[in-house]
């Protein structure tokens, strides 16, 4: 399998994660999973390689297995930030520094250790958006009140089992980020992994209410409501976040994965047209080394074979 191919397929299993999230989620002792470590480090190869789009797909993979690798998931927000800046992206390239900057501090995202050109491209981008470091102390007797430090997003001292935050301090970083989505995310993850999934809903919904654009939460919407075989509410999200695809930057990997859930939704309520329709615009399906590379079960991977099939007569 050529790199192209074999990148694609690592990054849509990773994307699509059915497989539990325990399984790629530290326990105790265990390291990160490596293929995250490996998403941050293609994303950065790529991002020196002036592969921007490609870069930042990467770099999202590596956001979702780095929650408990603080100085990994601050290199990955880096690296996210100076990608969007290079497509002109400026809400996420500003999320994203943002992000970074509550996991290093001002003081240390501008002393940030990168190769060139991206510590020149940095220093760029923290100018565009005013982000500067304390100034100088004066004087002792002209100090002004101590500043307390900003707080990481996410805090990451209390962990749940499975790695990621514990509830609680998801929801406290919810409420000092009411529009920052990876909390929600997580939380949402965290209520999946407890087999809650309509706390997971209710989260993803909530997310939706306070920042509408962050249209992948219809995506995991619609997942969550496959895996409890509510088959035409799935078809709703999938269907909204794929109608709404346009309207912001998405990665196309993500809607790939919306679209085979998508025809694997209508196959199950019996509407193969639909079905088949949903498939003509994922063309990657049709390469079985791809194919072989979603993390969905043995059944669901035998109905898209099988739909494939019925296309091809």
């Amino acid at each position: 399998m050529n790199r192209k191919r074999f990148f694609a397929t690592f990054a849509l299993s990773a994307a699509l994660a059915w497989v539990p999230a325990s399984a790629a989620s530290p326990r105790g002792g265990q390291s990160i999973d490596p293929f995250y470590l490996k998403a941050l480090k293609d994303g950065e190869s790529f991002f020196q390689a002036k592969r921007y789009k490609v870069a930042s797909d990467s770099l999202e993979i590596a956001v979702f297995g780095l929650f408990a690798k603080k100085d990994a998931l601050a290199r990955t927000r880096v690296f996210l930030s100076l990608c969007y800046a290079k497509l002109n992206d400026r809400a996420k390239t500003e999320q994203n520094l943002k992000s970074a900057q509550q996991l290093l501090g001002t003081e240390g995202l501008q002393a940030y250790d990168l190769p060139e050109p991206a510590r020149s491209d940095l220093a760029k981008v923290l100018r565009t958006f005013k982000i500067e470091a304390s100034p100088l102390p004066r004087p002792a007797d002209e100090n002004p009140p101590a500043v307390p430090p900003v707080k990481s997003v996410v805090p990451l001292s209390s962990q749940a089992p499975s790695g990621l935050p514990s509830e609680t301090a998801l929801k406290d970083a919810i409420r000092q980020e009411p529009r920052q989505a990876d909390s929600y995310y997580a939380l949402a993850r965290l209520y999946r992994e407890a087999k809650d999934p309509a706390a997971a809903k209710t989260t993803l919904n909530r997310l939706l209410e306070k920042n509408p654009a962050e249209i992948r939460a219809y995506l995991e919407l619609g997942r969550i409501a496959y895996g409890e075989r509510s088959l035409k509410e799935a078809e709703k999200y999938l269907e909204k976040f794929l109608g709404l695809k346009n309207s912001v930057s998405v990665e196309r990997l993500r809607i790939v994965e919306a679209t085979a859930i998508l025809a694997l939704s209508a196959y199950l309520r019996g509407d193969t047209k639909k079905a088949l329709a949903s498939l003509a615009d994922a063309p990657e399906l049709a390469d079985p080394a791809f194919r072989d590379g979603l993390a969905l079960g043995a059944d669901d991977r035998e109905r898209l074979s099988q739909l494939l099939q019925h296309r091809a007569k």
